[in-house]
């Protein structure tokens, strides 16, 4: 007859040794689904951000004519592509010029209505064609309203910025800093 002791111990300890066994595998597990998701999630590019490191090397600073449905705006751009509109205190913003595309997003804060656009830059730089859609109308994230064809053109040149207050010129420092601190 054998001892209590060598009956229970065996079993304690090959029950603990599977125990540590299945804790382990299930770690690696869970490591590898977390890693293998950390490393998708790097390849992945969806961030709007993003899009403007993209930049090339164009000067859209100028005074420029937004002509949609026989209706004319005029634009004051910076180099990089971003300024204001009068139409609902309007602001357009520059994302990337990439390939001949120009894209990007505008923002009218008089009517609540935000959006964004692509257009097709000439090889001179003067003229831009494309659409534009709304992102957001007051509170609907996903309007359904169509938005519009329309063009641009580089009514003249401007040697600095359309910066015309110090309190302005402050936001769009502001808002440079930001984006680069947020990098690609």
């Amino acid at each position: 007859m054998k001892s209590g002791f060598e009956n229970n111990q065996p079993k304690k300890f090959n029950i603990t040794i599977e125990r540590r066994s299945m804790k382990r595998q299930r770690f690696r597990v869970i490591a590898g689904i977390v890693l293998g998701g950390a490393m998708l999630a790097g390849c992945g590019s969806w961030s709007v951000r993003e899009q403007r490191t993209e930049l090339a090397d164009v000067d859209l600073a100028g005074v420029w004519e937004y002509e949609e449905n026989h209706m004319v705006y005029t634009l004051k751009l910076d180099a990089r592509g971003n300024g204001t509109y009068d139409w609902q205190d309007g602001r357009f913003e520059t994302w990337s010029i990439a390939d001949g595309m120009w894209r990007g997003a505008w923002f009218q804060p008089r009517n609540d209505r935000e959006g964004e656009f692509a257009l097709t830059l000439s090889h001179d730089h003067r003229t831009a064609t494309g659409r534009w859609w709304y992102t957001r109308i007051g509170s609907d994230t996903a309007p359904t309203q169509p938005g519009g064809e329309f063009t641009l053109r580089r009514m003249e040149r401007l040697e600095d910025d359309p910066i015309d207050d110090e309190e302005s010129a402050f936001e769009w420092a502001s808002d440079l800093e930001s984006e680069s601190s947020l990098g690609p």
